[in-house]
């Protein structure tokens, strides 16, 4: 019984780290449309390019922890030395992911405000 609701609750967990990557990824795509649109008419939209990859890239991150989550509560199940071994893989994986994702973001961020202090 408590298997089946760890089992569960793991599964509810990883639904939302996709839900909240696809709820994301679909509302940059929309803003980049409108973006890109605004580029056909002739206006600046650099600095908007890099704030769709932030927004992004928080979406992206956010829903990479809740899928990390999912698989140490998944692993509670079958706690043997596989499980634990691809676990690690994947937290390993997801970590590199993120720490790259995170440092491109920051590198955006700052490369946005030195623009502004430049004007």
């Amino acid at each position: 019984m408590i298997y089946l609701v760890i089992n569960r609750l793991a599964f509810v967990i990883g639904l939302m780290g996709v839900i909240i990557i696809l709820w994301g990824v679909t509302n940059v795509f929309f803003l980049a449309v409108k973006t890109e649109y605004r580029g056909l008419r002739q206006h600046f939209v650099r600095k908007h390019r890099d704030v769709l990859r932030h927004s992004l890239g928080v979406y992206l991150l956010l829903g990479l922890e809740f899928l990390v989550a999912a698989d140490i509560v998944r692993t509670m199940i079958h706690p043997a030395f596989h499980e634990i071994a691809v676990l690690g893989a994947i937290v390993l994986i997801r970590t590199v992911i993120g720490f790259t994702l995170d440092r491109e973001m920051n590198a955006i961020h700052s490369n946005h405000n030195n623009v502004i202090k430049r004007l």
